[in-house]
């Protein structure tokens, strides 16, 4: 696999869609896009820095796809009925791939960056942790009275 994001994020797409029967199109980060598949595209997947791979598939989870949504590392373009048919495609797919295309398809992504920018700074005001902690309500605050 190649060292730089953009062709790492290229090659592990095209190896994620390989059997898809449909098309699609994914512009990255650095304005830069490549047609999967012929034809007309039902919906371009948009990779918002060269970590959303990587967030968006590991670990995997239908959370982690909800969270990296959530947290704009990633958005869909278009037809999304077409979107989640490519996520049919993917969780089929790896339910038929071996052990070792399994492991090489997990090196390449963690070989993507971890985080949104590369000083690990997030656009966002707060962490995925420190907004999941803003969420949590501390028991004191709705004390009873006896």
């Amino acid at each position: 696999m190649a060292t730089d994001p953009v062709t790492q994020t290229r090659q592990i797409l095209a190896a994620l869609a390989h059997g898809y029967a449909g098309n699609f199109t994914v512009r990255l980060w650095d304005g830069s896009s490549a047609d999967i598949g012929t034809g007309a595209a039902p919906f371009t997947l948009v990779l918002k820095h060269p970590g959303a791979l990587r967030i968006v598939f590991w670990p995997l989870g239908k959370v982690n796809l909800g969270e990296s949504y959530v947290f704009d590392d990633f958005d869909v373009d278009g037809d999304i009925f077409a979107f989640i048919s490519f996520l049919r495609h993917l969780g089929s797919q790896m339910d038929l791939r071996g052990p070792w295309d399994k492991l090489r398809l997990l090196r390449a992504l963690l070989k993507l960056p971890g985080q949104k920018n590369a000083d690990g700074r997030s656009d966002l005001p707060l962490t995925r942790a420190d907004w999941y902690q803003e969420l949590e309500v501390p028991s004191s605050k709705f004390q009873v009275p006896s």
